[in-house]
C-alpha cells in the first residue's frame, strides 16, 4: 500500500453507491481512499436531503480492492491540480461582468483624447513663452499628486516615501545581472530625481516643438518611443531583443524622416527651418521619454504618488528658473479669461490623462494598452482639424502610418513572447521573435 494522501476535488463528481464490504469514513481521513459524494439522506417528512456540493460534506469510502488504482491516482496530483484550476477559471469567467473587459480600453481612449486636446490648447494659447506654459502644465501633475500623497499618508497610513527595494534575502534583482540588490535609498532617490528631470525636460521641449511645427507631427514623433524603449532596455536593463527590433527601429526612423519633410519629398530647394527645428526638439523630447520609461521600470517599487510629486516639484521649479534666467526674465500669468481658461484646461487635461492611464492599466494588459494608446495620433488629427482647421497632408499621414506600424510590431512581438510555445499565434508569427 502506498503512502496515503487526501484528495481535494472542487468539481462535482457523479455519485456512486457503496458496495458490500466498503466502510464509510468521514471526510478529512488520511487513508488510501476514493471520494464519492454522500448519498441523499432521508428527512423527517420522508423527503430526500441533497448532499452538500463538492468535497464539503462528502463521504470517503475505503475499499482495499481499490488501493492499487488509488495509488496510481495519488502519483499524479499534478493532473488533479490542473483540473481544479481549469474549473476555477471557467467559474471566474462566467462570473465576470462582460462590460468590465472594455473599461480599460475606454479609459485609454478617453485619456488619449484628453492629452491630445491639451497639446491643442498649448498650440492655441497666444503670445506666451514655452517656459510659462510648462509651469501651467506641471500644475496638473503637482497639485493632484500632493493630494494623493497626503491621502495615502494620513488616511491609508502608507509609507509612500519608502525607497528601499522590497527584496528578500534569497531573491535577486532582475536588473542587477544576477547580483543581489543592495536597495540603497539614496541611489533610488537619485533615480527619482533623474526621472523628474528627464520628464520635465521632455515637457519643455514638447512645448517648444509646438511653436515650430504642427501638433500632429510632434505627437507622431513622440509615439515612436516604444521602439527605442526596447533598444534602451536591451542596453541598460539587459532585456532580450532580436534583429526584428533593430529593423523596426530603422523603419520608424524613416517615418520620422518623412515627417521632417526633406527637400527630396517636398520638391523644395532646402529644408523648412521651422520644421527642422521642431523635429529636432520633438526627437529630443522622445529620447528623454525613453530614458524616463527605463528609469520608471527600475524604480517601480516606489509609490507612484511620490514619483509624480517629485516630478511636479522639479518641473515647476525648473520651469520658473528658466523663465527668470533664460526666457523673458519673468513668469507670465494669463492675461484674460480666455487665456485663464486655456491654462486651466492644459493643467486639467494633463491631470485627467495621466490618472486615466493609471486606472486603465489596472483593467487592461500592457500590450493592448500600448496599441490603444496610439489612438492619440488619430485624436490629434481630429482636434487639429476641428479647432485649427488644419488638414493633414500626405507626408504626415504616411509618416504616421509608418510609426504606428513600428509600434504595432514591437507590441505584437512582446505579446507573442509572453505566450506558451504551443500557442497558435507563436507558431504563426514566431519570426517576430528573431
Amino acid at each position: 500500500m502506498t503512502e496515503s494522501k487526501v484528495w481535494k476535488f472542487k468539481a462535482v463528481i457523479p455519485p456512486r453507491i457503496a458496495e458490500a464490504g466498503e466502510v464509510e469514513v468521514e471526510e478529512n481521513v488520511t487513508s488510501s481512499t476514493h471520494f464519492i459524494p454522500r448519498r441523499p439522506q432521508s428527512t423527517a417528512n420522508g423527503g430526500r436531503k441533497a448532499p452538500r456540493p463538492h468535497s464539503i460534506g462528502a463521504t470517503i469510502i475505503s475499499n482495499p480492492k481499490l488501493d492499487g488504482e488509488v495509488a496510481d491516482a495519488d502519483s499524479d496530483n499534478g493532473e488533479c491540480e490542473k483540473f481544479n484550476k481549469e474549473i476555477k477559471a471557467v467559474v471566474e469567467k462566467k462570473n465576470v461582468n462582460p462590460c468590465k473587459k472594455y473599461i480599460g480600453i475606454l479609459l485609454t481612449l478617453v485619456a488619449s483624447g484628453a492629452l491630445a486636446l491639451s497639446s491643442i490648447c498649448v498650440k492655441v494659447i497666444p503670445g506666451y513663452h514655452p517656459y510659462s506654459v510648462s509651469v501651467w502644465t506641471f500644475q496638473g501633475i503637482l497639485l493632484p499628486s500632493l493630494i494623493v500623497l497626503l491621502f495615502s499618508c494620513l488616511i491609508k497610513k502608507e509609507n509612500v516615501i519608502k525607497l528601499s527595494k522590497p527584496i528578500e534575502d534569497l531573491e535577486v534583482d532582475r536588473y542587477s545581472n544576477g547580483k543581489k540588490s543592495e536597495g540603497g535609498q539614496w541611489k533610488t532617490f537619485g533615480f527619482v530625481l533623474m526621472r523628474a528631470c528627464f520628464g520635465a525636460g521632455g515637457v519643455v521641449l514638447k512645448c517648444y516643438s509646438l511653436q515650430y511645427m504642427e501638433v500632429a507631427d510632434s505627437t507622431i514623433i513622440a509615439f515612436s518611443s516604444p521602439v527605442f524603449v526596447a533598444i534602451a532596455a536591451w542596453i541598460f536593463l539587459r532585456e532580450r531583443v532580436g534583429i526584428v527590433t533593430f529593423l523596426t527601429a530603422i523603419v520608424v526612423l524613416v517615418g520620422v524622416g518623412v515627417i521632417a519633410r526633406p527637400p527630396i519629398l517636398t520638391g523644395e530647394k532646402s529644408f523648412d527651418t521651422n520644421q527642422l527645428i521642431g523635429t529636432a526638439m520633438a526627437i529630443s523630447c522622445m529620447l528623454l521619454g525613453v530614458f524616463t520609461v527605463i528609469i520608471l521600470r527600475y524604480i517601480c517599487h516606489v509609490h507612484y504618488a511620490f514619483i509624480n510629486f517629485v516630478y511636479g516639484v522639479v518641473g515647476t521649479v525648473g520651469s520658473l528658473l528658466l523663465c527668470f534666467f533664460v526666457g523673458q526674465g519673468k513668469f507670465q500669468f494669463p492675461e484674460n479669461g480666455h487665456d485663464w481658461f486655456l491654462a486651466g484646461s492644459i493643467a486639467g487635461l494633463t491631470f485627467m490623462g495621466i490618472n486615466l492611464f493609471t486606472l486603465a492599466l489596472k483593467y487592461e494588459q500592457a500590450g493592448t494598452f500600448a496599441l490603444i494608446r496610439t489612438s492619440e495620433i488619430v485624436f490629434t488629427f481630429l482636434w487639429q482639424f476641428i479647432f485649427l482647421n488644419i488638414k493633414p497632408d500626405q507626408l504626415s499621414i504616411i509618416g504616421a502610418l509608418i510609426v504606428v506600424l513600428g509600434v504595432i510590431i514591437i507590441t505584437g512581438r512582446k505579446w507573442i513572447e509572453m505566450q506558451s510555445p504551443n500557442h497558435k499565434a507563436r507558431k504563426c508569427f514566431g519570426f517576430l521573435l528573431k
